[in-house]
């Protein structure tokens, strides 16, 4: 196994040099004493099937930028646009459709069939088949690496590789791999199959694709931004925030109940939900509860004002259900020194040590949580040693760290 491809701790080593990753040529400099490596400029697509405010595309975003910054030529391409807040980016995109796409025939049959494998995702997330078919035609160039941000964009990679002979990457986002319907399971192994490169955001699918034999595939652990001026102890409020893309299957009902036995400051659920009816009834179910002004739901939420909040706060709360990737506000938080109260059910637990990052808790044991949490908005000797503990996690996992370990795996394989 390649320094690159391991597991864990071990995984970082290639950052800090331990062992050299650079596979790029070395020539004489004009003077001809040293060698000066030269990295040969790689052309790189990325396919995201959906522009939305959700850790994918943030991911995305943050990966073509860095990739740019390493003197790649990067395309990004969201092939559907929704009617939600984008984010700024540094680098120029390109959105194939617009989000009056779903008026089509296609576009509701696709959403019924989507909906069937995953419903508690909403209608944004409809898997559009005819438009990935559409998109990957539409690309007119050869890229030494067109690289698909999930299973599902990557159904027609076969026909560029053909066209082109360019290599193929694919990354399994946070679901568990082999583990869904028949159709979930096909459309997997038919893309992994066909990708030259496999990535997952987790050491538990990095598991299942070396048992299954898929020798090419990679843990690559998602990154953040390090952060300047971060906010001590008195400078912030009492609030714990939970952030991410609402929807059912990340029940935001526990954190009600949690909320109901805080003796001081308030939960604050963060971020856009994918069912605004949903939504509606969440809002009520907090009036009737009377926790109005102790749990308080943004809904979409601009990426100013979440700064914001990670910077007023004291505590990030965060439950998965089965979720394989660490969770983009799960990263925001550690990047904001921000204690994480966690649930053994999402994968930021491969790199959160409990007593150390924050807490590890069983998510039904209510009162036990909001004992944390209130013991955390009073201690501040507990609190601050978490937070600089998360601040120097944060500088392990920097974006740009993140993204010269992609180059090096893409470099590879060209």
């Amino acid at each position: 196994m390649s320094e690159i491809s391991k597991t864990s701790g071990e995984f970082y080593s290639a950052v800090f040099g331990e062992k050299s990753t650079d596979t790029s040529k070395s020539v004489p400099n004009s003077a001809g004493a040293d060698q000066i490596p030269i990295k040969r400029m790689m052309k790189i697509c990325i396919i995201v099937r959906v522009l939305w405010p959700g850790g994918v595309q943030r991911m995305a975003i943050a990966e073509a930028e860095g990739l740019k910054d390493l003197g790649n030529d990067v395309d990004l391409i969201f092939i559907r646009a929704t009617k939600r807040t984008s984010y700024d980016s540094k680098i120029s995109y390109k959105v194939m459709y617009d989000s009056n796409i779903n008026k089509r025939i296609l576009g509701r049959i696709f959403k019924k069939v989507t909906l069937h494998y995953m419903p508690q995702r909403g209608d944004d997330a409809t898997v559009d088949v005819d438009l990935i078919w559409k998109t990957v035609h539409k690309i007119d160039k050869k890229y030494d690496i067109v690289y698909y941000f999930d299973e599902f964009s990557a159904l027609f990679q076969k026909y560029i590789k053909n066209k082109f002979n360019n290599r193929s990457a694919v990354v399994i986002q946070e679901v568990k791999l082999f583990d869904g319907s028949y159709l979930e399971k096909f459309i997997q192994k038919r893309a992994i199959k066909n990708a030259d490169i496999v990535l997952t955001t987790t050491i538990e699918n990095l598991k299942l694709l070396r048992n299954a034999g898929i020798k090419n595939s990679y843990e690559i652990y998602l990154g953040l931004n390090v952060q300047n001026n971060i906010p001590n102890f008195d400078e912030r409020e009492n609030n714990a925030i939970s952030v991410t893309m609402w929807d059912f299957g990340r029940k935001p009902e526990v954190l009600l109940e949690i909320g109901k036995y805080l003796s001081k400051g308030k939960l604050i659920i963060a971020g856009s939900w994918t069912d605004n009816n949903y939504l509606n009834r969440f809002r009520k179910l907090i009036k009737d509860n009377n926790l109005e002004g102790k749990v308080i739901v943004t809904g979409e939420i601009s990426e100013n004002d979440l700064i914001e909040l990670y910077r007023r706060s004291k505590v990030s709360i965060r439950f998965g259900y089965n979720e394989r990737g660490p969770g983009m506000g799960s990263l925001e938080s550690i990047s904001w020194g921000l204690p994480l109260i966690i649930n053994d059910g999402i994968g930021i637990k491969e790199i959160i040590e409990d007593n150390l990052n924050g807490y590890i808790v069983d998510e039904s044991d209510y009162k036990k949580i909001a004992s944390l949490i209130d013991n955390l908005f009073s201690d501040k000797e507990k609190w601050c040693e978490i937070s600089n503990n998360n601040i120097l996690l944060s500088k392990k996992l920097d974006w740009k760290n993140h993204c010269r370990i992609l180059d090096s795996i893409f470099r590879e394989f060209i």
